[in-house]
């Protein structure tokens, strides 16, 4: 498998693996402090159940975004703590240091995230928003209203920074549109159409 599929797969099956291992200690952490749902006579369980999804979620997130970091800071670092940029076909192939990424995937991922920087951090600071309006919601059963309005709100923030779904539609309003409303091309029934 080549570059870029092999970071995309090493991304999802780490990000899948985070969340089964971390899941279970949230859900511990959460009967423990009593972020539970209790039962009632509208819910179908019978016993509390852990809020933990939304943690859990959020850890599969951080944890291998903060490993793929550290892996390219060692990768730009050659191995030895040097900090300098590994540039395709230079001396930063030495046979002696510590690779764990070829150099040419390695630049391409450095140049990507810089490039990146502010829509990555929008969709974190997006994610971290959803966190708490869901933990708002748990915690004080948001009316219907506020709950769309905050995530709308949080969905606008992160389409400001350059997050965009385009369906290929070459329109900005659009774009910005079909982002904030939450609609994504695996989500919707799409048609392709050639001429």
């Amino acid at each position: 498998m080549t570059f870029p599929f092999n970071a995309y797969l090493l991304a999802f099956v780490s990000a899948c693996v985070t969340v089964l291992v971390s899941l279970p200690l949230w859900r511990n952490w959460c009967l423990r402090t009593g972020l539970v749902d209790d039962p009632g006579h509208r819910k179908i369980h019978d016993h509390p159940i852990a809020l933990a999804g939304g943690l859990a979620v959020m850890t599969g997130l951080l944890v291998p975004t903060l490993l793929a970091g550290l892996v390219l800071w060692w990768q730009r670092a050659g191995g030895d703590g040097g900090g300098h940029l590994v540039i395709p076909d230079s001396a930063a192939r030495d046979a002696g240091r510590l690779a764990l990424l070829d150099p040419d995937s390695a630049f391409l991922l450095q140049y990507g995230l810089g490039r990146r920087a502010i829509e990555l951090a929008g969709i974190f600071l997006g994610a971290f928003g959803m966190l708490w309006v869901g933990w708002l919601d748990d915690k004080h059963e948001l009316k219907p209203r506020a709950k769309f309005a905050g995530q709308l709100l949080i969905a606008g923030l992160v389409a400001a920074t350059g997050v965009r779904i385009t369906l290929f539609v070459p329109s900005i309003i659009f774009s910005y549109a079909i982002t904030s409303c939450g609609f994504s091309p695996s989500s919707t029934p799409s048609t392709s159409w050639t001429t």
